[in-house]
């Protein structure tokens, strides 16, 4: 099959049949990541599965780098610890992100410390319910050259994203997850 032929074929899945082949896949799927970044919707879910927030970005910031990395932050914890004190301090404003374009929100993010396109994109989408934001991780760019590109030899991260903005187009976020999926359950099957 050519790429015309997937793509078409891609672009013509009516959501629901989209979120019924996710959810066959075993992907929990619901209508779609648009209420995620309603502050209520959030609170919500969150309250009525049991879970509570355990560190404000307040509390975050009076903690010592060690601490977090007792806490098995790693090589993250100085981000965390740099990022929660300029939340705390107001010199950053989460949620003045979900009122802004992807690019501009996305570049808002970038300005954070540790936090690259690969991030950017994860918060995009799971946090701020942007449906075309598109993380690309080893999975998906496996998956991405195996599935697309199979006798290109080399393919650079800002073509992958360039692909995956035209070829997927609003349903990025939704494809993003089932490429990852597919490549991890691939590997357990094979194996």
């Amino acid at each position: 099959m050519c790429l015309a032929d997937r793509r078409e074929h891609f672009a013509n899945l009516p959501r629901a049949r989209f979120l019924s082949a996710l959810s066959a896949e075993g992907i929990p799927a619901s209508a779609g990541y648009t209420p995620l970044n309603k502050e209520p919707f959030i609170k919500q879910t969150l309250d009525s599965r049991g879970y509570r927030a355990a560190y404000s970005p307040e509390r975050l910031a009076r903690c010592k780098e060690a601490d977090l990395r007792a806490c098995k932050m790693g090589f993250r914890a100085p981000y965390l610890l740099e990022t929660a004190r300029a939340v705390a301090g107001g010199q950053f404003d989460l949620p003045k992100l979900a009122g802004l374009p992807m690019e501009m929100a996305r570049a808002e993010l970038m300005n954070l410390p540790g936090v690259g396109r690969k991030i950017a994109d994860c918060v995009l989408l799971f946090a701020y319910g942007f449906p075309t934001a598109f993380p690309v991780d080893v999975w998906v760019m496996k998956a991405l050259k195996q599935l697309y590109f199979p006798r290109r030899r080399k393919v650079n991260l800002r073509w992958l994203h360039r692909f995956s903005e035209e070829h997927f187009g609003p349903h990025g976020g939704y494809a993003q997850q089932y490429l990852f999926h597919y490549m991890r359950m691939k590997g357990r099957k094979a194996g």
